[in-house]
């Protein structure tokens, strides 16, 4: 169990009263030696002065400004967070210096606990040889002016306690169970608890009762606050570790080895097949990712997508949200432009089906495609051309028997005229076969004139005039 206070026996007796002994004296007159710089009044005062203001409550106004400008202000960043299991010394960055060494056996004073400068400070207590200790078992760091101005604090995810008369030291836990050093039982490997009642030390972390050793040291360290890496540590071209930075850099300033590591590039991977995106086009690309690992949106694009303008003649667009090969790539196309397999289907040909009475086909050459699987009156038929004399050319008119609608949209001549009669007169006729009886004629009429109009003449009627007779003769074939 930690020591108490030291019984009569180990004092001697003078005149019926104990005479303290002589690390007593030492402690209250380096108590009385030792002076506190106060960073308001500049005036200096010492701890024992600042301990009895606080125990009878006469603290000047001076000590409750400066109380409170250190509780207010924020806490420097010190190297590490928490408690640390086996902490190298040598791993102490640049500017920091130890202030109190010593075995566990030497009794331990508040002021060996409370150095006088550094804006971080470091309590510590390792197993090494009588001579020396390279390694701290158990270590925590925090704001120097922060823990030494209070009684109990917590501070850099640590809670820090000095009690004269009793321990001194910090528990990862926040409990502490002093009696007189810390006898706390949960998270035992996160408590340090040095005696300040006139023995050492006592505890370092599971290991208790150590008031007694030689090979297990205090450390009591200060320092500047930590320089940890950031982003401007990095040149052109690299970022900040992900593996392997360090807690805080050891130098005055961090360097690229501790700190940075290559940036990274843009590569097709980033952009996987059917997600939508694809790799930028290389003057669209940044030449390094900002971060640890590349994103989409620095190194990617959307997929074009399929439209109709992608279809040549003879092809309409494929309908989407139908499946590949028959629909459009769901994800968008594979490269920057879209391709005619990946967007279009073969159009089928119109057919006269497809147009209503009044309509035909509106071309035969080339004949149309049609937009989709199905044909449409759209897709295929024109308006059918009607038969009027206006499409009659001189010497034609339009026949009885033309049909309302042409075979095009546009009628020929062939399909609604017919000649009319050339300007000739027989000066011949000629009869070889006479049957008046069953109305029946037959010969060879001479026309005037002579030409290569005449075998173009047909079913004309023939007005024959004779001396005494007129004969009509009808239906007169040539």
């Amino acid at each position: 169990a930690a020591r108490g206070p030291p019984v009569s026996g180990m004092m001697p007796a003078t005149g019926g009263r104990l005479l303290p002994p002589t690390w007593l004296v030492l402690e209250a007159f380096f108590f009385a030696a030792v002076l506190e710089a106060d960073p308001v009044s500049s005036q200096p005062r010492s701890f024992v002065a600042a301990a009895t203001d606080e125990a009878t409550g006469r603290g000047n106004a001076t000590s409750a400004r400066r109380t409170q400008f250190v509780e207010e202000r924020p806490s420097y960043a010190c190297p590490r967070r928490g408690v640390i299991e086996n902490f190298p010394l040598s791993a102490l960055p640049y500017g920091w210096k130890a202030t109190y060494v010593a075995h566990y056996l030497t009794p331990t004073m508040a002021a060996d606990m409370m150095p006088l400068s550094g804006e971080c400070m470091l309590w510590g207590a390792g197993e090494g040889t009588n001579m020396r200790v390279e390694v701290l078992n158990i270590a925590a760091f925090g704001d120097r002016e922060k823990i030494i101005n209070a009684d109990e604090i917590v501070e850099n995810d640590v809670t820090w306690y000095i009690r004269r008369g009793q321990a001194g030291g910090f528990s990862r836990s926040g409990s502490m169970v002093l009696n007189p050093g810390d006898n706390g039982l949960f998270d035992v490997a996160g408590r340090l608890s040095w005696l300040l009642n006139g023995f050492g030390g006592y505890r370092a972390g599971t290991v208790k009762d150590l008031e007694d050793s030689q090979t297990w040291w205090k450390y009591v360290a200060t320092g500047p606050a930590a320089v940890f890496c950031q982003r401007s540590d990095c040149p052109y071209g690299q970022i900040l570790k992900t593996e392997g930075a360090p807690s805080y850099c050891i130098g005055q300033q961090c360097t690229t080895e501790e700190c940075c590591q290559p940036a990274r590039r843009c590569s097709d991977d980033i952009c996987p097949v059917g997600s939508g995106t694809i790799i930028k086009l290389p003057q669209d690309l940044p030449e390094f990712c900002e971060n640890a690992f590349c994103l989409e949106a620095e190194c990617c694009q959307a997929t074009p997508r399929c439209a109709a303008s992608d279809c040549p003649l003879g092809y309409f667009l494929k309908p989407s949200g139908i499946l590949p090969p028959a629909g459009q790539p769901l994800t968008g196309c594979l490269s920057y432009e879209c391709t005619r397999q990946e967007c279009c289907n073969p159009s089928p040909y119109c057919s006269q089906d497809v147009c209503p009475i009044g309509m035909r086909v509106s071309s035969l050459d080339p004949i149309p495609f049609c937009s989709s699987y199905d044909c449409t009156v759209a897709d295929c038929c024109a308006p059918a051309g009607e038969c009027n004399n206006t499409q009659c050319s001189p010497g034609y008119a339009m026949g009885v028997n033309a049909p309302r609608f042409c075979e095009r949209p546009t009628c020929e001549e062939s399909e609604c005229c017919v000649m009319l009669p050339p300007a000739l007169t027989a000066r011949g006729l000629y009869f070889t076969d006479e049957d008046f009886r069953d109305g029946w004629i037959g010969g060879t009429i001479v026309w005037s004139p002579d030409g290569p109009t005449i075998p173009r003449v047909a079913n004309y009627t023939i007005h024959l005039v004779y001396t005494q007779y007129t004969v009509w003769l009808a239906n007169v074939s040539l």
